[in-house]
């Protein structure tokens, strides 16, 4: 922080420089471990059914904004 007297005679203070972020915008994805399939939580969290079954019964759904 820096505190200055300008030509007015008006003190400023001037904070410090925000530090610059440099972005490496790099294509190569990085590939972390590999977790459970949406239908596997499904079975974890009590669905019973095979994973069409499964598909077949979120294709059934009307979603909207309240019920997801």
């Amino acid at each position: 922080m820096e505190v200055i007297i300008n030509q007015l005679g008006n003190i400023e203070v001037i904070p410090p420089s925000s530090p610059v972020l440099e972005l490496n915008i790099n294509p190569v994805a990085i590939k972390g471990d590999t977790g459970k399939s949406a239908y596997q939580i499904a079975v974890d969290n009590g669905f019973i059914g095979t994973e069409q079954e499964w598909i077949n019964d979120l294709k059934s759904i009307e979603w909207s904004s309240t019920n997801w």
